[in-house]
């Protein structure tokens, strides 16, 4: 018979190099072990060996002093407005001891100074859409817009919070005239241009009116004007009559003249307001001889103006004009001063005035004040924020309020870890929380009064990271369980100068500190250690101040806070110093970063950044209660807690410098860019291929690479792409229930809808959500409302194995991007992709999130059929792998045309709801039924709870035949594992297939009846840990078959143990799994059966390599069956297939020692006589790359277990006379351990032999 393999392998893991070379169509592989269903075998979301992601602590400290209810933030470059006409403005108070008094309502030219944006930072900015504050739920609050009813209070808004709310009065500011400046030219920045009044325009909001008045700065002129209508000729009056006219003037009229001229007679000329004047009662006359005369009136008003002419002598041809005067003043200044002049209606950015109203409005409303601007500043900042931070709340003050205590610690016990959410369990939390409105309840709550004690603030934030308590910072975990990793950052804003004392901290930034000791970079470095000696800019400078701000940031930062338990790090053991680290910040223990705001004030020395601050190395000012210097404290203080440090001179600058502090966050705790080399490759045509993924950002790769003459993969030939948008739409399909149909059907699309959430989550419609999946990336964006960005459309490929088909050269693979992908082999370009509708979509609609973390949803394996098998076609099945239950076929005999119609099945369960999480390769071939079948172990998570293996029609998805073992139940959840088969006498047709399952039980499937009804299951044996009388051990790797070549015997081997869940990630106890190999002669085999090897010289090296031997040569005792022997290491454990090569068994056992922190490990390539269970006659290994294994001794016996330093290794490749050793810290590349230059005889699996 012959013996058909199916391959398993381990999760994989960052850094993790996997591959081998695949020449037969039965050589089926187990990837990984799955993840989704429900409580049974719990999975986690993301690959082990990326570890648990810890969220850092954020503490953000507002403050609310009293100098935060002023309205004013004074530009400390400009200290005045000039300019012509002896124009100045200075500002009414300094804005550091004292607020402005100055209002929006305030007029003269003297107020400028305070209602101009450019020298009032804090004042209304045009240019600047004001909006109201984002809530906890992302939506704006309601209400302060309207300019009749502006928010009033310095302090406060109307909002109904969690746990308090907040209330303003209102006003109306149409009740009195708003004046606000903007420059001419708002693109010129220089200090000459900005401190001339010259250079400026006043807008005006007249009390009442619902315009904008736009004046210019410049000289009083005067103008003459006839009044439309005039002059009038021709007039006649007789002798002593009356001649009236009346007429009313502009407004902007500041006198006018009334003259008679020409004809003859004698007419006399009088003016009066409102009704028509006589000789006596006028307020203007003019009575000479003739017709000439004239009368001027200053400074008119609105009234009717009459003017008569009194005919002395009868009046006959005489003119009558009225003309009048006007200045370009708007305010009413003499003519040839400077002032405000030439008024029009006009808003500076061409909004509509109620537009513009709104807007400044909202300012006032919502920003008027520096506590309204912080508040604002951080609820935009902290919009984007999610579940991958954790954020508390302090306040300088926090009884200032007394209806709320604005202090917020992190609600680390709130049942979702403290995230930065509110907890929604639909969403995929843990819990139902009320953890981030909450915060933005105390933010809003926060009352500005009382003084500035920064230090004593910051010092309780660093007192408050050393907390051991599991309600504490590094809660809920207790004791030992603490995540040692966890980072803690402190964002400290502040608008002026510190008083209140110090901290007491004495000069820590210029006094020598002791060493920390912490652990290695990488396994197999040395311990890290970091001393403390003074240097610029950390220290002082050439004089020393003692109890700053920067010393009590400097304490926080170089001292190990945690050295309470050895597990959070100590000198004596110092692994528990594992902090990551970057260039930014070297500290590997426990510690606080600082990031400082300046809202408003910026240093003396004139340094703008922490940048700044390296380059010039400066001197610091001595700092000290209410001193200017007090902000260069600020900068030296994030410069020594090695944080940033922003100089916030407008509110917009000060949500710009919180949303960089937390951007610079999040690029320090984001999961570390991994590369996992985590999918096997295929040899084929001097090309091997393997798939890879980015932990943290979650993005995959499929690379295919040439081999060199010694058949190393040396130069990268392609890497996977994806068509543009426009063009794949139309490629990508689904499967709607009955056929295949184009990608989304229109239940998928309400799946992926979120257009019902707030901002924060992300909203995207059903539609949009879908185009994302297929790769469009218009709507991406680091703005609020923005989907993530991806910089590869191809998602992680972490369990999902390249399946090659050489009959039409295309390359299959699953990713979690909720795809099967087909790739050109020769190219890499993609030719189609398919959606499985068994998938969840609620998962997959989180994709798009832009704080989206890591779920499964394509993870399983391919198998493909060849021509061989289905006669000029291929039938590829799949599964979802840890995505899911549930199978899938389709027709891929011409991928190049895939259509719709090429979809053939899905399979979500079995009749008897035997479907677990499938994450073995499926066998393919014909079976006795004459079918052509695709044969899987059921995984675990059936609904069943048993294993089961299930035989599928690879055609047409119809079950076969579900075989239940009767192995498992709702108590003790079980799962059938990959199989491999053995063909019968006419070599194509599946006689027999094995498989091992969680409950530690070997079972041999017989299938050689025609009818399947008839086939039937048989346990040979069960594996257990203490030779036989302890707990199960479980198998989740293929079992491996072969002939002994000199008895002729069937031998099954397998080794045991499990990577699937956190609980097994972290076991690390010793001498629980094993090795084994036994003889199948049709019984059962009981440890009995079995003789004991050993595993020996566990703590030998030989040329830098960890190795270990096995029993000397020996023949197996006379009458025993087989050998079993016991793995030593903590945890030690083997998940793959065992291989033979001639006589030697090779297996990869795996020792996690990583935690939730950093998931490593490490482990050994075994090889040792397979029939035996000893020592082969010589090593297998070339350590020192002689050519020669003769060398490879220890104590005189081979050395049988080396650890090749690439972490948890891989399965091993055999490629051509080649060994290749991948792992969890091999690289990036295929290729990478291994030992070259030796040549191997056939793996025994691909031979074909006969009973």
């Amino acid at each position: 018979m012959k013996t058909l393999n199916s391959k398993s392998r381990r999760p994989l893991s960052p850094a993790a190099s996997k591959w081998w070379a695949a020449p037969a169509a039965f050589m089926a592989t187990m990837l990984a072990l799955p993840v989704n269903a429900g409580v049974i075998v719990p999975i986690p979301a993301q690959p082990l060996d990326t570890g648990v992601r810890v969220a850092p602590n954020i503490l953000f400290i507002l403050d609310n002093s009293g100098s935060m209810a002023w309205g004013n933030m004074n530009n400390q470059d400009i200290s005045e407005i000039s300019g012509s006409g002896g124009f100045s403005s200075t500002p009414d108070q300094d804005g550091i001891g004292t607020g402005t008094s100055v209002t929006t309502e305030s007029t003269g030219n003297s107020k400028m100074y305070m209602q101009n944006y450019v020298t009032n930072t804090l004042y209304y900015n045009p240019s600047v859409d004001y909006l109201p504050w984002v809530d906890a739920s992302g939506n704006r609050l309601t209400g302060g817009t309207s300019f009749t009813s502006a928010y009033s209070d310095n302090h406060y808004v109307n909002y109904t919070g969690i746990e308090s709310s907040t209330s303003s009065g209102t006003k109306n500011l149409s009740n009195k005239t708003q004046t606000f400046y903007v420059p001419i030219d708002t693109t010129n920045t220089s200090k000459t241009y900005l401190e001339k009044i010259d250079n400026y325009n006043r807008y005006q909001i007249p009390a009442g009116k619902t315009d904008v008045v736009k004046a210019e700065y410049g000289k009083v002129t005067q103008s003459i004007s006839t009044l439309p209508g005039y002059p009038v000729t021709g007039q006649s009056v007789a002798y002593q009559k009356w001649l009236y006219i009346n007429f009313t003037l502009p407004n902007d009229a500041t006198s006018f003249t009334v003259t008679t001229s020409g004809g003859s007679g004698d007419g006399d000329l009088y003016i009066r307001k409102g009704s028509n004047p006589t000789t006596s009662n006028n307020i203007c006359s003019s009575t000479g001889s003739g017709n000439s005369e004239t009368c001027t009136i200053n400074s008119p008003d609105s009234s009717t103006y009459y003017a008569g002419v009194y005919a002395y002598a009868a009046v006959t041809g005489m003119t009558v004009t009225v003309t009048y005067t006007t200045t370009n003043s708007c305010d009413g200044d003499a003519v040839g001063n400077y002032g405000w002049v030439n008024c029009t209606s006009n808003t500076p950015t061409g909004r509509s005035s109620a537009d513009e109203l709104s807007n400044f409005a909202t300012w006032y409303s919502y920003f008027r004040t520096r506590i309204k601007t912080a508040k604002g500043g951080a609820a935009e900042a902290f919009k984007p924020q999610g579940n991958k931070v954790r954020v508390g709340y302090r306040s300088l003050h926090p009884d200032n309020n007394n209806s709320i205590s604005p202090d917020f610690d992190i609600p680390v016990k709130d049942g979702n870890d403290g995230r930065f959410v509110n907890g929604n369990v639909s969403n995929g939390d843990a819990a139902a929380t009320t953890t981030r409105s909450k915060w933005y309840n105390r933010l809003f709550a926060a009352y500005a009064n009382n003084g500035t004690p920064l230090q004593n603030e910051l010092k309780q934030a660093g007192e408050y990271f050393k907390s051991a308590s599991d309600t504490g910072p590094y809660g809920p975990e207790a004791g030992a369980n603490q995540f040692s990793c966890r980072q803690n950052f402190t964002i400290l804003t502040t608008d002026g100068y510190w008083n209140g004392g110090d901290a007491g901290t004495g000069d820590v930034d210029s006094t020598a500190q002791s060493t920390i000791t912490g652990a290695p970079k990488q396994k197999g470095d040395p311990n890290q250690t970091y001393t403390y000696s003074p240097s610029k800019p950390y220290s002082d400078g050439s004089n020393t101040w003692s109890s700053t701000l920067a010393d009590v940031a400097m304490k926080y930062w170089v001292t190990d806070l945690r050295t309470d338990i050895a597990s959070m790090g100590t000198s004596a053991s110092p692994a528990g110093n594992n902090v990551p680290t970057s260039d930014d910040d070297p500290a590997f223990w426990q510690h606080m970063v600082t990031f400082g705001i300046s809202i408003g004030m910026k240093t003396t020395l004139g340094l703008k950044s922490v940048d700044d601050a390296f380059s010039v190395k400066p001197n610091w000012p001595q700092p000290g209660n209410d001193k200017a210097a007090n902000v260069d404290d600020l900068l030296h203080a994030a410069v020594n807690g090695h944080g940033q440090f922003v100089a916030a001179t407008s509110p917009a600058l000060f949500a710009q410098g919180l949303t960089q502090a937390l951007a610079a966050i999040a690029r320090r705790t984001s999961s570390s860019s991994n590369i996992a080399t985590n999918a096997a490759t295929i040899k084929t045509g001097g090309k091997v291929f393997n798939a890879s993924y980015v932990s943290g950002i979650w993005t995959g790769a499929v690379n295919a690479w040439t081999l060199d003459t010694n058949n190393n993969p040396s130069t990268l030939a392609w890497t996977a792409s994806i068509p543009a948008f426009s063009t794949r739409k139309t490629k990508v399909f689904t499967y709607n229930g009955t056929s295949g149909t184009t990608f989304p059907t229109t239940a998928q699309t309400a799946s992926l809808d979120r257009s019902g959430v707030g901002p924060v989550d992300y909203p995207v419609s059903g539609t949009k959500n879908a185009d994302y999946i297929m790769g469009d990336q218009s709507g991406e964006g680091t703005a609020v409302g923005k989907l993530r960005q991806r910089d590869s459309l191809l998602g992680d490929i972490v369990d999902s194995s390249p399946a090659y088909v050489d009959d039409t050269k295309t390359l299959y693979v699953g990713a979690n991007d909720g795809m099967l992908h087909a790739f050109d082999a020769g190219t890499g370009v993609e030719q189609f992709a398919y959606v499985p509708n068994l998938i969840n979509f609620g998962k997959l609609a989180q994709i798009s999130r832009g704080d989206y973390d890591h779920q499964w949803s394509v993870d399983g394996p391919v198998a493909v059929t060849n021509r061989k098998l289905t006669p000029g076609e291929n039938y590829l099945v799949g599964s979802l792998g840890r995505g899911g239950k549930g199978m899938y076929g389709l027709d891929v005999s011409t991928p190049t045309s895939f259509t719709s119609s090429n979809v053939k099945w899905e399979l979500a369960d079995t009749a008897n709801g035997n479907m677990g999480l499938v994450t073995g390769r499926p066998i393919l071939t014909k079976v006795k039924t004459g079918d052509v079948a695709a044969i899987v172990g059921n995984g675990v998570n059936s609904t069943n709870n048993k294993a089961v293996l299930i035989v599928v029609n690879a055609k047409t998805g119809a079950v076969i035949r579900e075989i239940d073992t009767g192995a498992g139940d709702a108590s003790n959840a079980n799962g059938l594992a990959a199989p491999t088969g053995i063909l019968g006498p006419d070599g194509k047709t599946i006689a027999y297939a094995y498989a091992g399952d969680r409950m530690g039980n070997v079972w041999k499937f017989d299938l050689t009846d025609a009818s399947a009804a008839n086939w039937t299951a048989t346990k040979l044996f069960t594996a257990k840990s203490s030779d036989g009388t302890g707990v199960a051990q479980p198998i989740t790797g293929a079992v491996t078959v072969a002939t002994d070549p000199r008895t002729y015997k069937r031998w099954v081997f397998f080794g045991t143990g499990s990577f699937m869940t956190t609980t097994e990630a972290a076991d690390k106890t010793p001498s629980t799994q094993g090795m084994y190999g036994f003889v199948d002669d049709g019984s059962a085999v009981a440890y009995s059966d079995l003789v004991k090897r050993g595993v020996n010289n566990t703590g030998a090296t030989q040329n830098g390599y960890p190795v270990r031997t096995f029993d000397a040569k020996a023949d197996l005792t006379v009458g025993k069956k087989g050998w079993y022997l016991t793995l030593p290491g903590n945890g030690e454990r083997i998940v793959q297939d065992a291989q033979l090569v001639s006589n030697i068994l090779v297996t990869a056992s795996m020792i996690p020692e990583g935690n939730g922190c950093e998931a490593g490990g490490t482990g050994y390539i075994n090889a040792l006589d397979a029939f035996t269970g000893t020592s082969a006659g010589s090593s297998f290994f070339d350590l020192n790359g002689d050519g020669k294994t003769t060398d490879t001794v220890i104590g005189g016996v081979p050395v049988g277990s080396v650890n090749f330093g690439v972490g948890m290794p891989t399965l091993p490749i055999f490629l051509d006379g080649k060994l290749v050793v991948g792992g969890t810290n091999a690289g990036n590349k295929p290729g990478s351990g291994g030992i070259p230059n030796k040549s191997w005889s056939r793996v025994s699996w691909r031979e074909i032999r006969s009973d």
